[in-house]
């Protein structure tokens, strides 16, 4: 993250696969989430995902059913218990970024995309993209 000077940033491993359309789609709804002076806050925009084997064959549809994860828990205290933002997923503002680096502990931080989505929780705002499954 801290070799990025952009106003956005998104995370890919090497196994992801994305979707055409998912840049487009999830720059959407961080647009959505800046509405107003929202501008100024550290904002997180993130979907769910289908779980494939290597061969992308599908193993599920959405993850949240696959784990049994409520993609709606995005206040604090719930994310505090348990995570349902999964890195490659994830869209976050320049804000966003610019905070989750003043940890000095890096180490600490289990999950990046985790320390990310609370701090865009408590600090800011969440957003989740809700995405039609497509067979």
């Amino acid at each position: 993250m801290e070799n990025v000077d952009s106003q956005y940033l998104m995370f890919a491993d090497q196994d992801d696969f994305w979707k055409k359309d998912k840049v487009s789609i999830t720059y959407s709804k961080m647009l959505a989430l800046e509405k107003g002076d929202a501008k100024t806050l550290p904002l997180l925009a993130f979907s769910d995902l289908r779980v494939v084997d290597r061969n992308l064959k599908t193993i599920s549809p959405r993850m949240s059913h696959y784990e049994g994860l409520k993609m709606d828990n995005i206040g604090f205290n719930r994310l505090m218990i348990q995570n349902i933002v999964t890195g490659c997923t994830v869209m976050i503002n320049k804000k966003c970024k610019e905070m989750a680096l003043k940890c000095t502990d890096r180490d600490d931080i289990i999950m990046h995309d985790w320390w990310c989505a609370l701090i865009a929780s408590y600090f800011g705002k969440m957003g989740y993209v809700k995405v039609k499954i497509r067979k």
